[in-house]
Formats: C-alpha cells, sequence, structure tokens
C-alpha cells in the first residue's frame, strides 16, 4: 500500500460530525485514514483484531464506532473479507497523477475478492476521472457474478475517464463500452445512442462477464441475418436485438411464437457463418 497518504486539518474546524465524536472515535477515525496498510484510495484489507492492537481499541469499541461510521456513511466494512471502504479517503488525496492513478489500481488488485470491492470498482468507474489506460476500465474486466475476478491491467493506451460519454466516433471509438459493441456487431452505434449502448453493455457485463462478446454475438447475428415482410435485412442500426433480446436472454423464432434455445443459437451462428462464406 502507499506510504504517504493526506488528512486535512479543517476536520477540526469544520466537520460537525467528526468535532461531535468521542475521543476514542476521533482516535479511530483518524486511524482509518492514516494506519500503514491504508490505500490512498479508500478501500483496503484490514482485520479488526489488528484495528483492536494498533489502537488499544477493545474489539467491541471498534465495532461501535464502525456502526457510527456506517450509519453516517463514512465507512463500508465487509466482516466476512475483513475489507474497508473509506469513502472520502480518495478525494482528500488531491492528486491527479499518473503515479497516482497506477497505485490505485495496483492497490486495488491486492484487496481480496468480496461484494465491497465489486462495488467499489463500479462506484470508482462511474465516478472518478481516471484514464482507463491505466487499468480502472481493465478492472472491470471482471465476473462479478459469484466472485470478482481482476484481469491482466492494461498500461498505457485510450484517453477516456470516468463516467464519460462520446461525442464524436472518434471518442467513440476509444471508449471500452464502445468497443466491447464493435467487437460485436463490427459497427459502432450512432451518436445519440452511446449512452443507451454503454449503459446496456454495462448490465450485460455484470452477467456474462468476460464472455460478454460470445454471449451477444448470437443475438446479433440472428438480427442482421432476418429479413422483414418486404424482403429487407432488418435495419443494422437498430438495437432491439440488445436492449430486448440480449436484456431479455432470447432470440426470439421467426414467427415470434417462441423463444431460441442455445442449440437454436449455435445453429445460427453456423447458418450466418455459411451464408458468409457463400457470398464471397
Amino acid at each position: 500500500m502507499s506510504n504517504y497518504r493526506q488528512l486535512h486539518s479543517r476536520m477540526w474546524s469544520s466537520d460537525n460530525w467528526f468535532l461531535e465524536l468521542k475521543p476514542e472515535y476521533k482516535l479511530l477515525f483518524i486511524y482509518l485514514f492514516s494506519n500503514e496498510r491504508a490505500s490512498v484510495c479508500g478501500l483496503y484489507e484490514i482485520p479488526i483484531r489488528i484495528i483492536s492492537f494498533e489502537t488499544g481499541l477493545d474489539r467491541a469499541q471498534v465495532q461501535s464506532a464502525f456502526e457510527v461510521f456506517i450509519k453516517a456513511d463514512k465507512i463500508k466494512y465487509d466482516f466476512e473479507a475483513s475489507v474497508i471502504w473509506v469513502k472520502n479517503m480518495l478525494k482528500y488525496q488531491g492528486s491527479t497523477s499518473n503515479l497516482l492513478h497506477r497505485r490505485i489500481v495496483a492497490d486495488i488488485k491486492a484487496v481480496p475478492q468480496c461484494e465491497l470491492k465489486e462495488e467499489f470498482v463500479y462506484w470508482l468507474r462511474d465516478t472518478v476521472s481516471i484514464p482507463y489506460g491505466y487499468g480502472i476500465y481493465t478492472l472491470l474486466s471482471v465476473s462479478v457474478s459469484s466472485s470478482v475476478s481482476v484481469s491482466d491491467l492494461e498500461e498505457g493506451g485510450g484517453t477516456g475517464e470516468g463516467d464519460w460519454i462520446p461525442e464524436t466516433p472518434k471518442q467513440a471509438m476509444e471508449h471500452p463500452d464502445i468497443r466491447e459493441f464493435q467487437a460485436i456487431c463490427g459497427r459502432i452505434p450512432g451518436a445519440r445512442d452511446y449512452k443507451l449502448v454503454i449503459d446496456t453493455i454495462r448490465l450485460l457485463y455484470r452477467k456474462h462477464g468476460d464472455n460478454l462478446v460470445d454471449e451477444l454475438k448470437p443475438y446479433w447475428l440472428a438480427w442482421s441475418s432476418r429479413k422483414n415482410k418486404n424482403g429487407r435485412n432488418y435495419d443494422p442500426s437498430s438495437l432491439v436485438w440488445l436492449v430486448e433480446w440480449a436484456v431479455n436472454g432470447e432470440i426470439p423464432r421467426v414467427n415470434g411464437s417462441e423463444p431460441a434455445s442455445q442449440t437454436d443459437k449455435q445453429d445460427i451462428i453456423r447458418k450466418v457463418a455459411q451464408n458468409a462464406k457463400s457470398n464471397r
């Protein structure tokens, strides 16, 4: 973990919540920012027995203080994983340097897998401006079902920040969620659909994790291979295949009477591949 963290002196003059704490609670709150395990991002592993030993407070006092801190939304604590999130920690660091970005990603990777880590990573991606090339977006290449599996961290590339929405096709090509979309269907959405695509891809990533592209391709292939009553192909710019079919987990049959099974999805892929070869 980092060995330097910032504390702001104004907590002693303008933070009424802090000023009204019991003395031992003040000690503990400052400790959560300043102990040697603390990460600049606020998420780190620390068992209550260690907190008790290093502060001199007994476990009952620590747990009682945590109840106060949690109620005030100052921290979150996973008692099973012994992982804490000090919620304002990152805000007080006052730096946007590349070194800090790399430190944050490394610190997150060191935290044991747990639900609190999953929650934190999504919060970080959606609210904090850290270029995705430093690993925040790659951290979101995770399986968030039964466990959080952190991918290899990328270094460099990309210009996107936080919860940004592209404004141009060039920017869209640099957005990780748009790039996932492109890997599925070979195109980028229209500008008016950027946010819808990003939100939907993120939603479906929670379900499919690293298998997202493979899981969603059958929906696109089914859509792109069908024709309407006039014999024309379905509109490739439509997002029905993504926001309805993929979200619902069903590929409607041509007559609309019943959804396609997993076997049907594989048949769709094979038929489309065969058609592509025959049209070359």
